[in-house]
């Protein structure tokens, strides 16, 4: 890419609109996968449960409505066997109460229990301490422009 220092010294040239986009999606790479180590280490040390499994929480946090197990996938962007194998972890840990699918029995539909809520707002603690505050306007900006990348997750 053009980002990379002139020759004697000059400043680097400027990025097309391709290169600023192949630049954005490497950041955004980046950074996830440094947050997510940095967090999954930290939630499964103070916590004992690994990032996957909290963001299976955090997907829950509705206490008026429970998931299937492939509306849970999509979101996560999880394939439905890893989904499911956190789905039973977490249901015999007591963080989720998992039923049949009225929809179909091969499934399950699944809602966050009360000690599960504990542990999820006892996390947000840690997430929300994970990195330097920012302020709000560059935060709402960030996710804003990552947001703009993101299909809606289909219900």
């Amino acid at each position: 890419m053009a980002d990379t220092p002139g020759a004697a010294g000059r400043p680097p040239a400027p990025l097309d609109a391709e290169e600023q986009l192949i630049a954005l999606w490497l950041q955004a790479r980046h950074t996830a996968a440094a947050m997510e180590a940095a967090l999954d280490a930290r939630l499964q040390r103070e916590l004992g449960v690994p990032l996957a499994r909290y963001a299976l929480l955090c997907t829950l946090d509705d206490p008026d409505c429970a998931l299937n197990q492939q509306v849970i996938a999509a979101l996560l962007g999880m394939n439905k066997s890893s989904v499911s194998r956190h789905v039973d972890a977490a249901a015999q840990a007591g963080l989720v109460a998992a039923a049949v699918s009225a929809e179909s029995r091969r499934d399950k539909t699944v809602r966050l229990t009360e000690s599960g809520r504990s542990l999820l707002e006892r996390g947000r603690a840690i997430v929300a301490g994970y990195a330097p505050q920012l302020p709000q306007q560059q935060l709402d900006q960030a996710i804003a422009t990552l947001a703009h990348f993101t299909p809606p997750a289909a219900a």
